[in-house]
């Protein structure tokens, strides 16, 4: 399991492991993303989250409830870490897949990486998830708007009023999360230019639901 360091919290605030998974020459392109959510979820939903590097390999993922793999630039796994991720999520495990600042070809390689490991095809990775999913109405978290930067407006993708991640159910749950737009610059707070991705409140407001859905409901 992913080592986390040992601390003290205060009474009433949940503690979780999220893992950020290395896989690819750049998977930690916004260190700073992390940080500030979790600021946001220990301030405003009580959890505190260990954010670790972690392997696609079992005992690296053993234990903990949520793994966000982002990067940019082509990216491939090998058969054992499909293996790991497939036995990951069928053990309870959720995993959260962004190309960071909506990079193609990241988001065209892990596509392809995730249809192979689940059985899919890339362009048919899951289904996307409704505004009305659960993951987007959580109790005290509810996302009623969905808006995008304008770089990606500018360009005219797509319905652009509504939630675009796509989901993998796995025993009556959503085990994955993808999304081809960023989700991981977002969360850094700021309205870079050159970003094919959601407005940095809305891309927040996922991930962070992405992780209280993960953290309650695993079974790791």
């Amino acid at each position: 399991p992913a080592t986390v360091p040992t601390l003290s919290l205060p009474a009433g605030v949940r503690r979780a492991t999220v893992g950020r998974l290395r896989v690819g020459a750049n998977w930690d392109p916004e260190p700073g993303a992390w940080r500030r959510l979790g600021i946001i979820l220990t301030n405003d939903h009580r959890l505190w989250v260990d954010v670790v590097p972690v392997d696609a390999a079992d005992a690296q993922l053993k234990g903990v409830p949520l793994v966000h793999w982002t990067g940019t630039g082509a990216v491939k796994l090998t058969p054992a870490q499909r293996a790991a991720l497939k036995a990951y999520v069928a053990g309870g495990g959720t995993l959260v897949v962004d190309a960071a600042g909506g990079d193609r070809a990241f988001a065209d390689a892990a596509e392809a990486e995730l249809a192979a490991t689940f059985g899919t095809k890339p362009g048919e990775v899951g289904m996307v998830l409704a505004a009305d999913d659960p993951v987007y109405r959580l109790a005290g978290a509810r996302i009623d708007r969905f808006e995008y930067r304008p770089y990606l407006i500018a360009r005219g993708v797509g319905k652009l009023n509504a939630p675009r991640v796509r989901g993998i159910e796995r025993a009556g749950r959503t085990g994955v999360f993808f999304s081809r737009d960023d989700l991981t610059a977002g969360c850094v707070g700021q309205p870079t230019d050159g970003i094919l991705g959601y407005a940095p409140a809305t891309a927040t407001a996922i991930l962070r639901n992405i992780t209280l859905t993960a953290t309650k409901n695993s079974r790791q």
